[in-house]
């Protein structure tokens, strides 16, 4: 009987202490106690100008930067045998039309300080066109959105951006670019992945993919994209407008 009576009150505890907690504990031990939008906003501001006083202040990140370019032009001399390779910039032409349009695109905007329009964009991609940020697990689709996402990353490298290096498929339809850039003074390195459907001047980017290193530079680009997507989804929005207007044939 005081055993019986033993399980019945230990039950009550449970039920009335412990279940409570363990319910709540995730919440308590991660600190993710439910925020509005607009609290979530102001954290991830704090946590950015937290990292914005870092260790790149008074033009450090621009000479790691170049420090970063200084080495890898002598692992290019270095490797150097007189055959084009994957760092020989002429090399990367006469692979696909469409991304030799891809580096005019962005040997522009390097010489001339320009960025790329959007039209221009959004004729290299795909309709349905996929694309993997690298401050997001979610991919964004659709040729009109993801053309504003390139235009607006582009402004943010502005000119500090170069590509090192490219590979490829057999193919012609697979491409990896490894590029260097600042991101609001941080230095980065990253890859752009990039697939299209064909090996011809028709063909068009189906996927997009970009990964960035070092993590404060990722974070940095999700904020200040974050910043900037307002702008981006109003833009998106007349976009559409507009096409919805034209007539058909």
């Amino acid at each position: 009987k005081l055993q019986f009576l033993y399980l019945i009150g230990l039950s009550r505890i449970c039920r009335t202490r412990a279940l409570p907690f363990f319910a709540h504990a995730p919440r308590r031990l991660m600190g993710k106690a439910k925020m509005t939008k607009g609290e979530r906003a102001q954290r991830a501001e704090a946590l950015y100008e937290t990292f914005r006083l870092g260790s790149y202040e008074g033009g450090a990140g621009a000479a790691a930067l170049e420090k970063f370019r200084r080495y890898d032009a002598a692992a290019r001399r270095q490797g150097s045998t007189g055959a084009v390779n994957a760092y020989v910039e002429r090399g990367w032409l006469g692979r696909n039309p469409v991304m030799d349009r891809w580096h005019e695109l962005v040997g522009g905007m390097l010489r001339g300080g320009r960025a790329a329009e959007v039209e221009e964009l959004q004729a290299m991609l795909h309709r349905d066109v996929v694309f993997h940020p690298p401050p997001y697990w979610e991919p964004k689709q659709g040729a009109v959105l993801v053309a504003h996402i390139l235009k607006n990353v582009g402004e943010i490298f502005g000119d500090s951006f170069a590509y090192h290096r490219q590979c490829h498929d057999d193919a012609g339809e697979n491409f990896v670019l490894e590029f260097s850039a600042l991101v609001d003074g941080v230095p980065c390195q990253g890859v752009d992945i990039v697939q299209l459907d064909g090996n011809h001047a028709a063909a068009r980017i189906v996927d997009f993919k970009v990964m960035v290193r070092p993590a404060e530079a990722a974070l940095r680009l999700r904020m200040l994209m974050t910043r900037r997507i307002k702008a981006i989804q109003s833009a998106v929005m007349q976009s559409m407008a507009r096409r919805r207007r034209e007539p058909k044939l």
